[in-house]
Formats: structure tokens, sequence, C-alpha cells
């Protein structure tokens, strides 16, 4: 698709990913602490295929399920990504295969019941960040979108390609926010091989790229540090431009990370770990049978194809929530406050 839009200055173009050992010491079994199974105040939120959208009090059981279509596939309809910030739960999406049949969406909710678009466009929008109190996803024409209430949009110049690679083979998979950085990673070229990394401290300028990261599994933030899982790999930076591979991680094949407010959990093909810093990693327990979602450290949320819900009080033992039908699969859960108190 052409477009007018003016290429982005980049500045910071080399994102160096160096070898590190800082401190890592080799995995050892973890004590077993004893963790509430209380869900925090506020709901849990939900999307994915076919347009679905639920909300829960916690985690288990799912209410306001409601969706566009009754099927899964990687079209328009499926919603991609979800943020929580001032009070709003943001959802983004869409795709297709067609002029006639692609779309892109940006919702908004402030219960997790009723939703209204806030903007339409004519590809996938995703995935949507927040941070610093601003909403910032990634658009459908090598742009940035961003929002201080979600409600009115604007949009970065395009995002200069580099050279050798066709402008239409570029597009945004993941990304990850905290103390006011943005990142976005996602792959590129007819080979899709080529990994790349965009920086923004407010969706307006692009603060550093680079095309010569890992594959990309999973993405994590906490305690000032960003997390990236690339296959038998573990990658950490403070501000998405220089990443570091850290040589103290388990020998597993890693699926996903995310951080539970204390530490980082990650799962594995033979085991699940913990680390304080994303350097130095402890086993917890064994594999899961979900992609973990969310967690506050006393309660996990996970997933599983084609719309299955687990969770567990100490990401070892793992029970079956609801299955709402038609069972859609879920990409992404979100936790926020609803203004009021009240449910609807």
């Amino acid at each position: 698709m052409k477009t007018k839009a003016m290429s982005l200055v980049v500045l910071g173009l080399l994102t160096v990913i160096t070898d590190s050992a800082r401190g890592a010491d080799p995995p050892e079994p973890a004590q077993v602490q004893t963790a509430s199974k209380e869900a925090p105040a506020g709901i849990f939120v939900a999307v994915g295929y076919g347009g679905r959208r639920m909300s829960s009090r916690d985690g288990i059981h799912w209410e306001n399920v409601q969706q566009w279509v009754n099927k899964a596939e990687d079209d328009s309809n499926n919603l991609i990504s979800l943020a929580y910030g001032k009070g709003k739960f943001v959802a983004v999406g869409g795709g297709g295969w067609s002029r006639d049949t692609q779309a892109g969406h940006i919702l908004v909710s402030s219960d997790g019941a009723h939703w209204r678009e806030t903007k339409k466009m004519a590809f996938r929008i995703s995935p949507i960040l927040f941070t610093a109190g601003k909403f910032v996803a990634g658009g459908p024409e090598h742009q940035l979108l961003w929002s201080d209430d979600a409600e009115t949009w604007s949009e970065s110049p395009k995002v200069e390609v580099p050279k050798g690679i066709p402008g239409w083979a570029f597009w945004f998979r993941g990304g990850i926010a905290g103390d006011g950085t943005f990142i976005f990673t996602g792959n590129a070229n007819t080979d899709q091989k080529t990994w790349w990394c965009i920086t923004t401290h407010d969706g307006k300028t692009i603060d550093s790229f680079a095309s010569n990261l890992p594959p990309v599994n999973s993405l994590a933030f906490g305690a000032g540090t960003f997390l990236l899982v690339s296959g038998s790999a573990i990658y950490t930076t403070k501000d998405g431009k220089v990443w570091h591979k850290e040589l103290g991680a388990p020998t597993d094949k890693f699926r996903q990370a995310v951080y539970t407010g204390s530490e980082f959990f990650l799962s594995g093909e033979k085991f699940t770990y913990t680390s304080v810093d994303g350097i130095s990693w402890k086993v917890l327990g064994k594999p899961i049978p979900c992609e973990v979602s969310w967690s506050n450290g006393s309660l996990f949320i996970g997933t599983g194809w084609p719309g299955k819900v687990w969770t567990s009080s100490d990401g070892r033992n793992w029970t079956r929530g609801d299955a709402p039908q038609p069972e859609l699969g879920i990409n992404q859960i979100v936790h926020g406050a609803v203004l009021g108190g009240t449910l609807r």
C-alpha cells in the first residue's frame, strides 16, 4: 500500500547485542512459597480471534463474552493486543487477505463489557502499549499511532524500511513498555527472517531502530529491565537500544515470560524458571500446559488453543477455568480497575 507520509529521521541506528554473564548463576531448585489465591481488585479483560472480548473478576469465571464472528481466523476480526491505562481498556487488531476484507481496529472500553471503536484503518493495528500516560500502537503503514486518551489518534511519519527490504515486507509482531519507554519488535523481508526493534518515548519520534535482533518469542518488563526471549536464549536491556545476551540463562527451549511484580516467570519445554533480574535464574517446576498471559505472583493466568483458560496460585499447579463458547483463541489478558467500582 502506497503512502505519502514522510520518512522519519531515525536516531541511534544500531542496536548492539552483546554476550553477558553479569552475576549469572546456574539454575537451582527454588523454595516453594505459600501464595494467595485471591484475585486483585478490579477486572481482567481478554481479547482474541473473531473479535472475542470478555471480562472476569477472578480470572476463572468469564462474563460479558462477545465476538464479531464465531470462527477463529487470521483476518480483520482478530483482536491481537490489549492495554490498560487511564481507566480504559484499549484493544487493537485486524488483518485480512484482500482489499475488500482488510481492516484495522482500535476499540475502547471502561468496563470490559461495552466497547466503542475509536479508529478504523485499512489494515492491522498492533500491538498497543501504555506507559507514562500515553498509548502508542503499531500502525498499518510502518508508522506509529499515539494518543493521550485513546479517543483521538495521531500518526508518526512512516518508519524508513532498510534498503533491500521491500516496503510491503515489514510487520509489527510485538511490543513492551515501561518507565516511559516503548519498544516495538517485528520481522521483515521476503523470508521474514530479518528481526527489527524500534524504541520511542512518545510515539511521535523514533529514538532508535535496528534490524539485527534475534527472533522474538516473548517480551517482558520489570524492575527497570526489559527481557527478550528468543528460542534458547535470553536478552536484557535497560533502554531497548543495547541488548545483552545472558550467558547464565538455563539450557532449555523457552516459550514465554511475564513479570509478576517481584520477579520474571519464564516457561520452557523442560522446566519453568524465576529470576529477580533476568540474569540469574532458578528452576521453579515442571513444564506448564499453557502460555502465561498475566501474573501478580499470587495469581497466574494462562491460555491455550483454541480458547482455554488456566489459573494457578504458584506457577506450578494449574487448573482449567471457564472456556466460553464458541472457543476462540485468546491473544492477551490484562488487568485494570473499574471506575466507580462497579461492573455492568
